[in-house]
């Protein structure tokens, strides 16, 4: 996947290559770097966007939204839990109307920074929301995902019993 992206990078600078394609090749050049933990590339690489494209421009993409999403989960695996919740915020804040799906995956995230905080009542709240939309929006792997988080979170906030059955049901649907 990495050669077929590194080959599409080359494109995003030519004049004849329209901006939602190359807005299209950096988001999946985002998403690689994102999943396989280069972030200091993510972030320059981002960084690059914005300059080309603008950051009003950036920021009324889909890939200013998702970007939101995976810095939480950057965040999140580096420690920084109040900088997870500050940027769900800002998503909400540059993003009032989210999409059921990206509202989702803030809404899970948030939740699992409130969970491992021990704030439990509001933990369970976002994460029931969090489940709410994923149900209206579907989508195989995050459906998945969800089950997953919703079951450590569920766990994690003394729901044994249904985060287990949750986590054993992600497990499962990832197998297929």
């Amino acid at each position: 996947a990495l050669t077929f992206l590194e080959q599409a990078a080359s494109f995003v600078t030519r004049p004849e290559v329209g901006r939602f394609n190359c807005l299209a090749i950096r988001m999946m050049l985002f998403n690689y770097l994102y999943i396989d933990g280069d972030f200091a590339n993510y972030f320059d690489q981002k960084s690059r966007l914005i300059e080309t494209i603008g950051k009003p421009l950036f920021n009324q993409s889909i890939a200013g939204t998702f970007c939101y999403v995976w810095e939480m989960d950057i965040a999140i695996s580096q420690g920084r839990s109040d900088q997870a919740l500050d940027l769900a915020e800002q998503a909400y804040a540059s993003h009032p109307s989210l999409s059921p799906h990206l509202r989702s995956l803030v809404l899970q995230l948030q939740a699992a920074v409130l969970a491992w905080r021990g704030e439990k009542t509001q933990a369970l709240v976002l994460l029931e929301e969090s489940e709410r939309m994923r149900e209206l929006s579907g989508g195989l792997y995050f459906i998945t995902l969800n089950k997953l988080i919703s079951g450590l979170c569920r766990a994690r906030c003394g729901q044994y019993d249904e985060g287990m059955a949750l986590l054993s049901a992600g497990i499962e649907d990832a197998r297929r």
